[in-house]
């Protein structure tokens, strides 16, 4: 009625509402069927109110209604107001139908449409033909087309390499298959493409057939792939490397072997010979030729391998005219050389520095192709507190290497010490990383600075050896004592008996054994014979057998006053870089002269 209390119910708003007509007839429709707080949170007085004050405007409206056990309907309703014969309100016909679940249905299609239209991924809808009929956001977003465009064109406009031929084919295996994914370059607005994949869902609705696509872009997929190739190329380029140092370091050895026994009897040959011999030259042609040779494959360890330096100290001017001469052979490069009279020493692993000198100066002459000068400069510089933030104060030898060629775009002048950083097509990108973990481990430093179109200078500091100190390492020391007894150990035969000839030239009584297991044997059968050795000559590596490191543990249990030298043509082992701490007392590296194995015999005699 005008008040807005229910007058009538018939059985099927009854059953629908759960309410006997009995207890529904004379209650507020407002509170009873219209709940007065709807599930949205909105108070329905006002509006209940105003409909009954204007039932003509509001004669079909939808609403939630409310069941006497709870449950929420929703009703779509024609209402028609009743008026009596003053033109009063006397009643209003409420009809109504049961909308529920197409309510609810539709509130699925709301929140799927909205779940479409705002997802980050590409979707288009098509019809049997291939147009487009509906495109989200994302996929006008990511393809540059406005919506309207898109809605003009077909799927395979989209795609740079599905011709509109295929698409009949590709429309009746979506029939039959019901879904497809197949990646395409997805051609944008601008004319560039980008891999993508589609997945087409096939769909039929209501006789009408349609499709669902869902386009992702690949690129970030296509990224990580080829980040993860070259992952695996490098992972792969280490087992190489790896399998490389190994196989150096194997040919290092038997080739160090052989040349430590070509030195040594070079040696003897030369003693042999009166001093105004002219073969003198020749012979020392071949012992140059054979620290060249050892060159080659130390530089071929230090490569592969890396590993501490052996340091001795020496004179840095003869390191650089060697390393000028054997990278610049047949090249088109003039070099100029400026290196101070009185240029300290230094102390460090000549071999290793060597191989620093030999890739800057190639390094150089790749940057003049067709030719140039390369200026070569060291000098000592003493740095104070703050001149070198990296090294410590005190007296270095500074070494420049500087070329006119193309100089390094400033883009990648950062990154050019980087393992595996190259520009060149067949470079490794190893070579200037070498350069940089030699130079620290001599606790130096390396820069560069260079400008294109003008040139480039890398510049060294290695840390100088005073006068005093170097005087001192190189001042002689007497004369072998004849009586002194050396054990030899090493399993190549030509080096056993050469230094059985060099050393027993000198004055001492020599025997030999071939490896660990029969040096600790010789060692206590001449203690036991009262005819002691004096010092153990130890090759590091026995290739079968046990070799000095295990040797000199054994040995030194048996006696912990035993002296032995360790050696091995093996360069890069920690051993030989900190002997002491393994409990040698000195260390010849192979290959050696007889002069060098001479001054460290008598430096652990003395000690």
């Amino acid at each position: 009625d005008a008040a807005g209390k229910i007058t009538f119910i018939n059985k099927f708003a009854e059953g629908l509402f759960g309410y006997e007509r009995a207890a529904i007839i004379g209650r507020s429709l407002l509170g009873s069927i219209l709940p007065e707080c709807a599930s949205s949170g909105a108070n329905q007085t006002a509006a209940f109110a105003q409909f009954l004050s204007q039932p003509a405007q509001h004669t079909a409206f939808e609403n939630e209604t409310v069941c006497r056990d709870g449950r929420r309907l929703w009703v779509t309703w024609t209402n028609q107001p009743i008026y009596d014969d003053q033109g009063r309100l006397r009643e209003i016909l409420c009809v109504g139908a049961d909308i529920t679940a197409r309510t609810a249905l539709l509130e699925q299609l709301r929140l799927t449409q909205t779940t479409m239209d705002v997802a980050a991924e590409q979707i288009v809808w098509t019809d049997e033909q291939g147009r487009i009929i509906y495109c989200n956001a994302a996929a006008a977003e990511q393809s540059g087309y406005p919506a309207e465009e898109l809605l003009r064109l077909t799927l395979h406009d989209l795609a740079a390499d599905f011709p509109a031929s295929a698409w009949v084919g590709r429309w009746e295996a979506l029939k039959r298959d019901r879904s497809a994914r197949f990646e395409v370059a997805q051609r944008c607005k601008d004319g560039t493409t980008r891999p993508s994949e589609f997945s087409v869902t096939y769909l039929k609705v209501a006789a009408k057939e349609f499709t669902t696509v869902f386009i992702h872009d690949l690129t970030s997929r296509r990224v990580a792939e080829e980040k993860r190739r070259r992952h695996e190329l490098e992972l792969l380029q280490l087992q190489r490397l790896e399998s490389l140092g190994v196989l150096a370091g194997g040919i290092a050895h038997d080739f160090n072997n052989l040349l430590t026994g070509i030195l040594a009897n070079l040696t003897l040959v030369k003693i042999d010979l009166p001093p105004e011999s002219p073969h003198h030259e020749l012979l020392d042609e071949a012992e140059k030729a054979s620290w060249l040779a050892r060159d080659l494959t130390t530089q071929l360890l230090t490569f592969a391998k890396g590993g501490q330096p052996v340091k001795k100290v020496i004179q840095l001017d003869q390191v650089l005219r060697d390393s000028i001469s054997f990278a610049l052979r047949g090249r088109p490069v003039k070099s100029e050389s400026f290196v101070e009279p009185d240029l300290l020493p230094v102390e460090a692993d000549a071999a290793q520095l060597s191989q620093v000198f030999n890739n800057l100066i190639l390094n150089a002459c790749e940057a003049m192709p067709e030719g140039g000068n390369l200026v070569i400069r060291a000098r000592n510089l003493a740095l104070g507190e703050a001149d070198q933030p990296s090294l410590p104060p005190g007296n270095y030898v500074e070494v420049s290497v500087r070329d006119r060629g193309r100089g390094i775009p400033k883009e990648i002048l950062a990154r050019i010490f980087d393992p595996y950083f190259t520009t060149k097509k067949s470079g490794t990108g190893l070579g200037l990383a070498v350069v940089h973990s030699i130079i620290k481990h001599h606790g130096g430093s390396v820069s560069v600075a260079s400008t294109p179109g003008v040139g480039t200078v890398f510049t060294l500091l290695l840390p100088a050896v005073v006068k005093a100190e170097a005087n001192a390492a190189a001042a002689p020391h007497p004369k072998p004592p004849g009586s002194a007894r050396i054990l030899v150990m090493d399993d190549e035969e030509m080096v056993r008996k050469a230094m059985t000839r060099a050393l027993g030239r000198f004055g001492y009584e020599v025997e030999t054994a071939t490896d660990g297991v029969a040096a600790v044997e010789s060692y206590r059968q001449a203690a036991a014979a009262q005819r002691p050795f004096q010092l153990v000559i130890m090759d590091l590596t026995i290739p079968g057998g046990m070799g000095g490191q295990e040797a000199i543990q054994r040995l030194l249990e048996f006696d912990p006053r035993a002296k032995a030298i360790v050696s091995s043509g093996y360069s890069d082992n920690p051993v030989m870089a900190d002997c002491t701490a393994h409990g040698f007392h000195g260390v010849v590296a192979k290959p050696y002269t007889i002069g060098e194995v001479l001054t460290v015999i008598q430096k652990v005699l003395a000690s």
